[in-house]
């Protein structure tokens, strides 16, 4: 029994304070990291850093506190880090070239997150993707296209590649072409575009837009008209504006042509 006594008497002034002391620095280290973190948290909040930054840059703080916590802890229980810091690097060399191309869209979703080429919503397209932005990640972008289909687009490609933001601008310019008969009358027909124009409330007045003969083709004239319009309501404009004008050449007796074929017979006597 003495001997057990003495065994434990030995093993609490030694190795016993050591693990004793790592714990309470573990414990008083986990503290530490949540604390930093709620203050980092509420630092970013009065920032112009939108939550995706914000959850990424704080991970990234508690993962370097909590690599530090871990050596001094080691330290503490004098265990050689040489050799755990020769396993993690080697490790590390492995995983990052297994991983590479998931690192590279880690640091291109960092790159997103601070140039921020575009915005949760943003109609874009990327190469033949096209999609408004549903939402931004580390590793990839999500975009939902019109018919509520979601596509995962790399954030390597989005940052590499040919993107295009079509909601960048406040307003948008907008191309109309119709085509009419060559017996209309051009002045009848400029007169019919511009009233349709100026009735529309949703396009601008500034730029002035722009009415004009842009095409002859075989059968038909081709007008071209030019409108400047908010970009909420782009799609809303384009998609409304030719069965208006439809409705206006009828009443009009304004001919929209069609393919015509001349065809003349000789008769031979």
């Amino acid at each position: 029994m003495g001997e057990l006594v003495k065994i434990l008497e030995d093993f609490f002034r030694g190795t016993g304070t050591r693990v004793l002391e790592a714990l309470v620095l573990l414990v008083a280290g986990i503290v530490v990291i949540k604390i930093v973190a709620r203050i980092l948290r509420s630092v970013f909040h009065r920032t112009k850093l939108d939550g995706t930054a914000v959850s990424f840059l704080i991970s990234l703080v508690n993962g370097a506190l909590a690599l530090v916590l871990f050596f001094w802890v080691m330290r503490v229980l004098n265990i050689d880090t040489s050799s755990v810091i020769a396993i993690v690097a080697a490790s590390g060399l492995v995983v990052g070239l297994a991983l590479q191309n998931s690192l590279s869209n880690v640091a291109n979703g960092i790159i997103l997150l601070f140039t921020k080429p575009f915005k949760e919503g943003d109609k874009v397209r990327v190469g033949s993707t096209e999609g408004n932005v549903k939402k931004i990640k580390i590793t990839n972008t999500e975009l939902i296209t019109p018919d509520n289909v979601i596509i995962i687009v790399p954030n390597t490609q989005m940052v590499n590649g040919e993107l295009i933001n079509y909601s960048a601008r406040p307003t948008r310019r907008l191309d109309l072409n119709v085509s009419v008969a060559y017996e209309a009358d051009i002045d009848a027909v400029k007169a019919v575009l511009k009233a349709l124009v100026a009735q529309d409330p949703y396009l601008l007045k500034k730029p002035e837009p722009e009415i004009r003969v842009s095409e002859l083709q075989s059968s038909a004239v081709n007008y071209l008209t030019r409108v400047w319009v908010s970009n909420d309501r782009y799609w809303s404009v384009y998609n409304a504006f030719p069965e208006k004008v439809l409705r206006a050449f009828q009443d009009s007796g304004i001919e929209i042509p069609y393919n015509k074929l001349n065809v003349t017979v000789k008769e031979e006597k």
